[in-house]
Order: C-alpha cells, then structure tokens, then sequence
C-alpha cells in the first residue's frame, strides 16, 4: 500500500512539472512575438491575443492584407488612417481593416498604443508604396500589352461574330426564302410565302446586337481595369451592371408566383376556346343541334363567346401583369379607359346591332339583299359591319348599326320556297284590247329563263293614265342571283312579243309628229 501510494505522489510531480515547463514556454513564446513580414524582411512585432487569434495567425493575416495593397492591380491605395477604439486601434485602408493593436502589443514593444499605430501606419506606407512604384512602370508595359491583346481579341471576335450570323442569314435565305425544292419545309404554305423567312430575321438581327453589346461591355470593364486612371470607371461599370442584374433577378424571383398565375389563366383561356371551337362547329355543321338555336347563327355567336372568354381572361389577369400596382400603369390604364369610354358608343351601337340582326333572322350568308341603295349578296356578318357584294363585283362594308336602322329587302327568303316574284310595268294605248295585252305579256315571261310556270304569271292593270293604260308584269322566279338577267331577257321578250302582234308600247312616254297614218312599230324583228 505504501508503494502504491509513494508511485501515485511521483506521477503527480512529474506531471504538475511537465505543466508548468510547457506554460513557461508559452509565456515565453508570447513574450518574443510572432513578426509580421514583407518581401522577406520583418516590420515589427504582435504579441497579443485577439479573440480567438493567436498572435501567429494575425501576423500571417496582415501579411496577406500588405501583399494585397501592394500588388493588386485592380485596387487603389490611398494610404493608412487610424480609428481609434476603447481599447484598440485599427489601421484602415479604403475602409477596409488591415491591422488591429491592443495594448499588450504597444507595452510589449516598450510604447502606448497610439505611438505603435503611428509607428506600424509609417512602416506600412513606406513599404507599400516602394512596392508599387517598383512595379509601376512594368504594370504600365503590362497592362499596355493586354490592352492590345483585348483590343485584337475583341475585332477577331466581331470578325467571326458578323461571319457566323452572314452564315445563317444566308441559310434562312436559301432554305426559306426560295421556293424551289421538294424538302418538307418547302411544303409549308408560311415557308413558301416567306412569312417565317421574314418572322426569323428579326430576332437574329436581335441577338446579334445583343451579343455585340455583351462583348463591349466585356472589352470595357476589362481594358479600363488595367489602368489606375481608368479603374475606377471600369469599377462604377460593374457595379452598375451588376446592380441592375441583381434588381432584375430579385424582380424575376418576385414576380414568379404572379407569372405562375397568368399561365393558369392563359391554359385555362386557351382550353375554353378550343372547346367553345368544338362545340360551335358541330353546331354549324348540324351534328350537335339546340331547340330554337339555328345552324347559321353558330360562326357569330363562337365569334362572341370568344371575345367575351378573351375580356373575362384581361379583366381577371390584370391585376398579375407587371407593373399593374405601379402609378406608371395605373395612369395608362386611366388614359386608356377615358378613350375607350369616349369612343365606345358607336362601337357597342355597332356590337349590338350586329347581335340583333343575327339572331332576327333577317337575312342570311349568300342572301340577295338590298339595304338603302345598296343591292348585293352578303358574303359576311362580323360583329360591326356586314358586307355585300354587288352585282358588280364591288365590296361594300355598311356598318350594322345603319343595317338595323334602314329597311332591308330581301330577296332570297321566299325564293326558296314559293318563289320571288319578278314585275315590270308597260303602258299600252287604250285602242289595244287589254286581253291580248295580257296575253302577250305572259308568253313574253313563260319565254324567258329563269322564270317559274308555276305558279304561273300573272297581269295588273295599275293604273288607267290619261293616254295609255299601266299593264305590270309579275313572274315568279327561284334565282334571285340572275335578277339582272331574267329582268334583261324579259324586256327583250316583251319587246319582241309585242313587235310581232304589231302592239305599240307607250312607254317611255314620247312626243312625235306624224299624220296618225303611219305605225311606229318597226317593220322586223331586228
């Protein structure tokens, strides 16, 4: 027991020993300090603890800070100022801390605190500016060099650039632009027009200039960064770039859930056009049918549905557009509004007649129609004009709100069914029997094409005139289209008809000077 315990008091002593001779080599590691160098040669001495710091791992900091001041080409040194503290002084360059002292380093070098940071601030700038000034002049040849490299870097750059989009300027021309060839893109009725030739050459006209931009601002920032002179330039330029890409990623980053939100309205909006699409043409086309709803009315009313579907879409994405909270937007969308508002009685005016006469029925695609002066077939219904086409081939677009406000006539609708009835007026003199007047004017129109035998033609004396007797004409007919040349062929017969019975036509009303002997009626059928 007694061994035991003498071996126990011999470990602690030697333990305690070994403590107190690595404590003192501390202290006495602590007490020479860890030097600061540059370019090999020692500047002076830390020896204090800074936080968690060892004085080694300072003293290797503000050699790398030194290094930096003297060599880096892309910062400007402007010399050392002392802040003071409590109980510390730093050594600032260009707001950027290169060295901290404590009042154990000044006592350890035999000084206050404020006469070491002025000793420590002196030694530095000495030594930072002889550096730079030795490597001045061979920066200049440097920088000079690279500056020419840049600048020939940047013209073979251009060079190949303009070469590059030449080239594919040319394909787009020969693989789009001529019409020749059997390749399936020449089969593509936009490829032969040329549209998408024309729809392509914009945008690479586009990135070509971007691209050119890009690479000046490169050359820029780069070259002016080589000289002191120009440095600072070449910095304000980055920031500025860099600035303003880092606003538009923020405003991207920020406007995502909005952008997420207009492309479920647009699929959403696209869905409903191609079903309203759907269901309106086989509406059209009769495979779907609704009580009461006709076939005809299926194009306006899929033309109306969309337009409504498109005004629901804007007015619920509005407030998710861009820029719609801002007073810029806010003020547009005022102007806007006070125009439309101002402008919009005719244009709802137009709409709603267009609706009206629609759904009325008054007259359809392909009719023969007349609306004031204007006789022609109609050849479309848009929801603000219709459009005719006269029987000279002449297009005319009357606005539906003056279509509902004329009389319209017609003369389509009962040619499909009981027959439009064609009538022309003659006036004969009163010594010609009114049945064979009667007579010769039926088989005028029974001779005439076009004209129905059923119901059969008919005779109305409309009038008994001073010297002669009104005789109208009335056949039915099923080709409202060939008016002009029924009406034609059936005055021709008329004429013909009565030349051969020796009638005389009063009409047009003439005067003349003869004895009453002889007829005015010609002596052949020529």
């Amino acid at each position: 027991m007694l061994r035991v315990s003498s071996l126990l008091l011999v470990t602690i002593l030697l333990f305690w020993s070994t403590a107190a001779s690595v404590k003192a080599t501390d202290d006495v590691g602590e007490s020479t300090g860890a030097a600061v160098y540059f370019e090999e040669k020692e500047l002076f001495r830390l020896h204090d603890r800074v936080g968690s710091i060892t004085p080694t791992e300072r003293a290797e900091l503000i050699t790398r800070h030194i290094d930096d001041l003297a060599y880096n080409p892309f910062r400007e040194y402007e010399g050392l100022t002392i802040v003071e503290g409590e109980s510390w002084t730093d050594l600032v360059a260009a707001r950027r801390i290169i060295l901290t002292l404590t009042d154990i380093d000044a006592r350890a070098e035999g000084m206050e605190r404020r006469q070491m940071a002025m000793r420590c601030q002196e030694i530095i700038d000495r030594a930072v500016r002889e550096a730079r000034e030795r490597h001045r002049s061979s920066s200049r040849l440097k920088s000079a060099l690279i500056a020419v490299f840049n600048t020939i870097l940047l013209v073979l750059v251009l060079n190949l650039l303009g070469r590059a989009f030449r080239f594919a300027g040319n394909w787009i021309e020969g693989t789009l632009g001529s019409t020749a060839g059997n390749g399936w893109l020449q089969r593509l009725r936009v490829v032969r027009s040329g549209r998408l030739q024309r729809f392509l050459t914009g945008p690479l006209q586009l990135v070509r200039l971007l691209l050119v931009l890009l690479l000046l601002v490169i050359y820029l920032t780069s070259t002016l960064g080589l000289f002191p002179s120009t440095r600072r330039i070449a910095t304000q330029i980055e920031d500025q770039i860099r600035q303003a890409m880092a606003l538009l990623w923020e405003m991207f980053i920020g406007y995502l859930p909005n952008l997420f939100v207009l492309l479920m309205i647009i699929l959403i909006v696209w869905g409903a056009l191609k079903i309203a699409r759907v269901v309106f043409e086989e509406l059209r086309h009769g495979t779907v049918k609704i009580i009461g709803f006709d076939a005809e009315w299926a194009g306006f009313t899929h033309r109306i549905a969309a337009f409504l579907i498109i005004i629901v879409a804007a007015i619920v994405a509005f407030p998710y557009l861009p820029g719609a909270k801002s007073p810029a937007f806010q003020g547009i969308s005022i102007f806007l509004g006070v125009l439309i508002s101002l402008s919009s009685s005719s244009l709802i005016s137009n709409i709603l007649a267009g609706v009206i006469l629609t759904y009325t029925g008054a007259f359809r695609i392909n009719d023969r129609i007349r609306i004031g002066e204007v006789t022609g077939d109609v050849i479309e219904k848009r929801l603000l004009v219709t459009i005719l086409r006269t029987i000279k081939n002449e297009d005319v677009s009357i606005p539906n709100s003056l279509v509902i406000n004329n009389h319209i006539v017609n003369y389509s609708a009962q040619a499909r069914s009981t027959g439009l009835i064609l009538h022309s007026t003659v006036t004969i003199g009163y010594d010609t029997p009114w049945r064979k007047v009667e007579e010769l004017l039926v088989n005028a129109a029974l001779s005439t094409q076009g004209v129905m035998p059923q119901p059969p033609p008919f005779v109305l004396q409309t009038a008994l005139n001073d010297f002669n007797v009104s005789y109208e004409l009335n056949a039915h007919t099923s080709l409202p289209f060939e008016m002009a040349n029924i009406y034609s062929e059936l005055h021709r017969n008329i004429q013909e008809k009565f030349t051969a019975a020796g009638v005389e036509i009063m009409s047009p009303g003439y005067l003349a000077l003869r004895d009453g002997n002889r007829s005015t009626v010609p002596t052949s059928n020529s």
